[in-house]
């Protein structure tokens, strides 16, 4: 009987192995490293004189916060649309919910859009307005949601000073509305104006803009700020 011996990988071979298992291994690791940098809540309200932390700063995993005696601060997860409101003690905060010491800690998950409203905070969600055009004898396409809020007046955190922020209803005709802007947010319930609930949305700001939809069952007193935020 003749015998074969198993034949050897070559040395490139095993050199080309090791660099995919290590390209591999960065990947992981840069993917583990951005996550853990990635900011997973917000300040939502706080009752504090403290110059720290303020209203609708962004916390990342591992961040303590003193909330102290007698001082209040809601926290929003963004991920696991968990509301946490804290009362006193220290906070630590964590991805999907925080860790509080010396404390009083009252949790509500929330309806929100939390994957994606995690993911316009490290990958950004403004991109290039894109103008959809119907094709002649046809109908246009209509684009496709970004994200989807939970209430008719949405609160947006702007990343570049503008001074109007314009909303485009897609699905349906109407007129454009355009809303002034002071300062880094706009809050459309200050204006005493809503979207329609179902309807599919373009919000443009300056350059940047996002494709957002309006839950079918969407009311104009949310419970959250998660339910209505729009990052852009």
């Amino acid at each position: 009987m003749i015998k074969y011996k198993a034949a050897r990988p070559s040395t490139g071979a095993r050199l080309f192995h090791l660099l995919l298992a290590a390209l591999a291994g960065l990947f992981v690791y840069s993917s583990n490293s951005e996550a853990a940098d990635a900011p997973s809540a917000i300040v939502e309200d706080i009752s504090s004189t403290s110059k720290s932390i303020q209203f609708m700063d962004y916390l990342t995993p591992g961040r303590k916060i003193d909330v102290g005696i007698g001082n209040r601060i809601i926290i929003g997860y963004l991920r696991s649309c968990v509301r946490e409101t804290i009362k006193g003690g220290q906070v630590t905060i964590g991805q999907k919910q925080s860790v509080v010491r010396g404390g009083k800690v009252t949790r509500e998950r929330v309806e929100c859009d939390g994957g994606n409203l995690q993911n316009m905070t490290t990958k950004g969600s403004g991109s290039a307005v894109t103008v959809f055009r119907a094709k002649p004898g046809g109908k246009s396409k209509l684009p496709q949601s970004q994200l989807t809020i939970y209430g008719t007046t949405p609160f947006v955190s702007l990343s570049a000073k503008v001074s109007i922020i314009k909303y485009q209803r897609l699905d349906k005709k109407a007129q454009p509305l355009d809303i002034k802007v002071v300062g880094a947010i706009s809050d459309l319930a200050k204006h005493k104006t809503q979207l329609i609930p179902g309807g599919l949305y373009r919000l443009t700001a300056g350059s940047k803009s996002i494709v957002f939809s309006v839950d079918p069952l969407a009311e104009d007193k949310s419970i959250s700020l998660l339910q209505r935020l729009i990052q852009l």
